[in-house]
């Protein structure tokens, strides 16, 4: 029997990134999965009646897709580890379903120094470009269909995404045979063209623009790095980045995709902001999982901005900021929330822009202070039992701060969320979400900077839970419900802009309408979600 892919399942390579200490890069090396295989327990708060807290192992994002397919959903990838032979293959498994491993830490690299990044590139590509696709052919893929159509998912933690741009930016287009060169498998214009080969790319704490050195890297800095090089450290210096990352031109910051025109639609970069609960032994930064600042772990499309103007939303990838350190038993790796985007980023199909539109307060001011605000944004799932998405200040650090000239003066995008329809508990009121959306308004005085009366005040705070689902014949081609959480769970539908865009007034909430402190539009977008 022979098999051809079936899109979105294509192999999925997990890319293991650099330990911070010596012993853990051993470690990783005697593990078979690398880590990503470490289960992890976490404390779920449940009803008196069987206790406050109970404990539940989670079996991490490696694990659930090897899950064998069934009626139950979350059960439904099948994914195999591509390393078996033939006969560990459960019958009737399409070898494209496979599960791949690579580790930056080879056994190669030195104490307490790593090897160049292009030479773990390197070895990447070659499991990418020659290996993974022999052993498809010799578990049962048509060669054929393996050379025209075959195309990997990358997934990769820390430096590991560093090592994946390092392929995807320098050396795939480069690719050429020379003479006693093996001829691989799949077709040289697909391994020129990175976009015909990565099928999507996810990130889960990738230092993109580098560690933080301050706002230049001093010459000192440097120098030592240069020199000494710990850890590899010299890799983050911006020169240095430039050159593996082949970003010649000054106006590509070095967490651009660059010149390669690999699509920023493809890529997910998922952001951690608990760095409190890093346990690695060096500083842990503020604004950080712990290792990587949140403003420097995602990536961009196009030139740098002018007038150091923020990056158009089209030029920034798809992100998440998860509430989880960087690494260890409370890491983004192998988080119930890495899981969660994952899955539904790879295999989804539905995508929801969300944002704030026209929005106004209207709390008296005084002449001697001035105002700003924080805007939390809080986004969950039904049924998961904790936010995927936060931009908080408390505790993560990432709220939504503007000044009162600020706050209407253009659109503020809160998040893109990705859904499965497949894995909702009912057709017929589709895939719910929940967000929460709370206003602190902050006051300092224009002669002191401080508010000496009180530190902030609560203007607006809601929790507003949304269904939606595909609706044949509707423009556009879905349907949607609200229904305010302190409003007794009334649904109602939402209205609609000129766009096709559903809209739902701040106000429309009976509990918030008589105050008003704040108004403005909930905006949500619906996009049919395939890639590739």
């Amino acid at each position: 029997m022979t098999y051809k892919f079936e899109s979105p399942y294509y192999p999925i390579v997990y890319v293991r990134g650099y330990a911070e200490e010596q012993e853990n890069n051993v470690a990783t090396m005697l593990d078979k999965y690398y880590g990503f295989a470490t289960l992890t327990g976490y404390q779920k708060q449940v009803d008196a009646d069987n206790g406050y807290l109970v404990t539940d192992v989670f079996r991490t994002p490696f694990w659930m897709l090897t899950m064998s397919r069934s009626e139950d959903n979350s059960k439904r990838f099948g994914y195999f580890e591509g390393a078996k032979s033939p006969e560990q293959i459960n019958e009737g498994s399409n070898p494209s379903r496979s599960l791949w491993l690579s580790r930056v830490c080879a056994p190669d690299s030195k104490p307490y120094k790593q090897r160049s990044m292009k030479k773990d590139a390197l070895e990447l590509m070659n499991l990418i470009v020659y290996e993974i696709p022999k052993k498809l052919v010799a578990l049962g893929m048509d060669e054929e269909t393996v050379r025209n159509d075959y195309k990997v998912i990358l997934i990769a933690h820390g430096m590991a995404g560093l090592v994946c741009r390092t392929m995807i930016q320098n050396l795939l287009p480069d690719f050429k045979l020379k003479k006693d060169d093996e001829v691989p498998v799949i077709a040289l214009e697909n391994i020129n063209n990175p976009e015909n080969l990565i099928h999507k790319f996810v990130t889960i704490g990738t230092p993109h623009k580098g560690y933080d050195m301050g706002e230049q890297d001093s010459q000192m800095t440097y120098d030592l790095t240069k020199t000494i090089n710990p850890y590899n450290a010299n890799g983050f210096a911006s020169e240095r980045m430039r050159e593996y990352l082949k970003l010649s031109n000054l106006k590509l910051d070095t967490h651009s995709l660059g010149n390669t025109n690999f699509p920023l639609k493809k890529c997910l970069c998922i952001i951690g902001s608990d760095h409190r609960s890093y346990n690695g032994h060096r500083e842990r930064p503020d604004f950080s999982d712990g290792v990587v600042k949140q403003d420097r772990a995602y990536l961009v499309g196009g030139e740098r901005p002018a007038n150091k103007a923020a990056y158009d939303e089209k030029n920034i990838a798809f992100y998440s900021n998860v509430h989880r350190a960087h690494s260890g038993k409370l890491g983004l790796v192998n988080s119930y929330e890495a899981w969660e985007h994952i899955q539904r980023f790879l295999f989804g199909d539905l995508r929801l822009r969300i944002a704030l539109d026209n929005l106004a307060i209207h709390t008296k001011q005084t002449e001697e202070y001035d105002y700003f605000y924080d805007i939390d944004f809080a986004y969950t799932i039904k049924g998961i039992g904790f936010y995927l998405h936060r931009r908080q200040q408390d505790p993560c650090e990432n709220a939504f701060r503007l000044n009162r000239s600020e706050v209407g003066a253009k659109e503020l995008f809160l998040h893109n969320a990705f859904l499965d329809s497949t894995l909702a508990k009912s057709k017929k009121t589709g895939s719910h979400f929940m967000m929460d959306i709370a206003i602190r308004e902050y006051r300092a005085d224009k002669y002191s900077h401080c508010d000496e009366q009180y530190l902030s005040r609560k203007i607006y705070s809601e929790s507003l839970e949304v269904r939606v689902k595909y609706c044949k014949g509707k423009i556009p081609n879905y349907c949607a419900q609200y229904s305010w959480q302190g409003n007794n769970e009334t649904w109602n539908d939402f209205g609609y802009n000129a766009n096709g865009d559903f809209v739902l007034s701040l106000v429309t909430n009976p509990a918030l309408a008589e105050s008003a402190n704040v108004t403005g539009d909930i905006v949500i977008r619906a996009f049919d979600w395939t890639v590739g």
